[in-house]
């Protein structure tokens, strides 16, 4: 999968599915499915326009914590059928009118043939354009539009900002029933303070990156990817209140269940799949030896850790 931060060596001509796609949850993935549909009916390039957040964001977008980093974003891409990623700076486009951006941008820079859009989604100068409008542009300009209505799931919408309420609300299985997938991170092993060694529970400690969302704090039955293999964790998100410094930033620290080895400097994917209990500071260390003892039997009893989110 090719993935370009400009118009100009875009493969031609294209169907275009055309967001933010923040958590690729499963609104998303029915907007990109079309297009992929549309592409194969049309005999044209399946194809993913979304935007670099790196100096701008939109107004919209404010404040908004990351679901996914970019790198899981597009292997996600690519698993649903993606053959090219468009990601140009937000910043560089943000002052063209709707209009204009359909017809200079899509149209003649990309050679869209077919459009493809969640209802909610928002282009050009002021966000003033919508779906309408781009049914109306599309028209005029002989190019099929789609626009995908609200994807349901227990009576409501599947959108990022209610899975980031569910995250920090410690509901993890909703969260991830809405994704599709487990709620994932996947970053480096960092150096801790080796006191789970001592406890004999020797565990890993991975940073959350800026701007990614941290979930509710509390212990998470997890699965760990390390290379091809699959293991149960146990996982603590926050900051160790009972042997942490004040002002430690949030962390996760796993204990991985039947792996012996060193993972230092390494990348380890991390997927929350259960939701144990909240953080919280214990009066001594033998107490919170004791409760991590209990968490450790509770996630070995669980299959599911095992097999990835259906």
């Amino acid at each position: 999968m090719k993935i370009l931060t400009d118009f100009l060596n875009a493969q031609k001509p294209c169907a275009v599915a055309m967001g933010l796609f923040d958590g690729v949850h499963l609104a998303h993935r029915q907007v990109i499915r079309e297009m992929v549909a549309l592409s194969e009916k049309q005999g044209l390039v399946p194809t993913v326009l979304t935007f670099s957040m790196g100096r701008v964001r939109p107004e919209r977008k404010q404040g908004q914590q990351l679901l996914l980093s970019d790198r899981l974003k597009f292997e996600q891409f690519a698993e649903l059928g993606v053959c090219q990623v468009i990601e140009p700076d937000f910043a560089d486009i943000r002052d063209v009118g709707p209009e204009a951006f359909v017809r200079d941008f899509l149209a003649g820079r990309l050679g869209a043939r077919a459009l493809v859009c969640g209802y909610d989604f928002r282009f050009g100068k002021g966000a003033a354009g919508d779906g309408e409008l781009l049914s109306r542009c599309g028209r005029t300009l002989g190019i099929t539009v789609q626009v995908v209505p609200p994807f349901y799931k227990d009576g409501a919408p599947v959108s990022s900002t209610r899975i980031r309420e569910c995250l920090l609300a410690g509901e993890v299985n909703e969260a991830n029933a809405l994704l599709g997938r487990p709620f994932c991170i996947r970053e480096t092993v960092s150096q801790g303070n080796h006191l789970g060694n001592k406890m004999g529970y020797p565990t890993i400690n991975q940073m959350f990156a800026p701007g990614f969302l941290v979930p509710k704090f509390g212990v998470y039955a997890t699965a760990v990817q390390i290379g091809d293999k699959r293991y149960k964790g146990v996982t603590n998100v926050g900051v160790k209140p009972t042997v942490a410094e004040e002002g430690q930033a949030p962390l996760a620290e796993t204990f991985i269940l039947g792996f012996d080895g060193i993972l230092y400097n390494r990348e380890v994917e991390l997927q929350f799949i259960h939701f144990l209990r909240p953080e919280r500071r214990f009066p001594n260390l033998e107490e919170l030896y004791s409760e991590i003892h209990r968490n450790v039997r509770q996630v070995e009893q669980m299959e599911d850790l095992l097999y990835p989110l259906a």
